[in-house]
């Protein structure tokens, strides 16, 4: 083959693959790397829906968190779930919030369903499978939201006083 023709068959595969975006042609700063998970585009009120089915099926259930009394007074039942765990601090480890607006990474619900060494007693769910690798990423996505709109609630508090 010709030089010619091996030059116009690369410029053809390069051009197909950056029509159908395998390729980026992107070479300024502003250009976000491919590796760095961006912010869910999912709204709040949908996660929360989401989430509030993972903690019906594994986490509210009768003998666990639901109802008059709860474990750990820890109700997760849908109407009750996130005032029981916004800046709430753990009954196991209370210098730890179950979800904490202000390094929300370090909220002890995630610990506990994610089984780090530093949780008292077992993993959650007991009882039950552990979640699916999506359904926590699904709720520290939601963990991560509720912080950033308490951050945002608190900002504006504090602006109208």
């Amino acid at each position: 083959m010709s030089k010619k023709i091996i030059v116009i068959l690369v410029s053809l595969i390069l051009a197909v693959a950056v029509a159908y975006g395998i390729m980026d042609t992107k070479t300024d700063s502003t250009s976000t790397p491919q590796n760095i998970e961006e912010e869910p585009k999912v709204p709040i009120d949908e996660m929360e829906a989401q989430v509030v089915k993972i903690f019906e099926r594994d986490c509210a259930t009768s003998g666990c968190h639901r109802g008059r009394y709860p474990k750990a007074k820890l109700n997760l039942e849908a109407d009750e779930m996130v005032a029981a765990l916004m800046d709430i601090p753990s009954r196991q480890i209370d210098s730890l919030m179950l979800v904490d607006s202000k390094q929300p990474q370090e909220s002890y619900l995630l610990m506990k369903i994610n089984g780090d060494e530093r949780i008292v007693k077992d993993p959650m769910p007991i009882d039950a499978p552990p979640l699916k690798t999506e359904e926590i990423n699904l709720v520290e996505n939601w963990i991560n939201a509720l912080a950033k709109l308490q951050t945002t609630e608190d900002a504006s508090t504090k602006s109208q006083e």
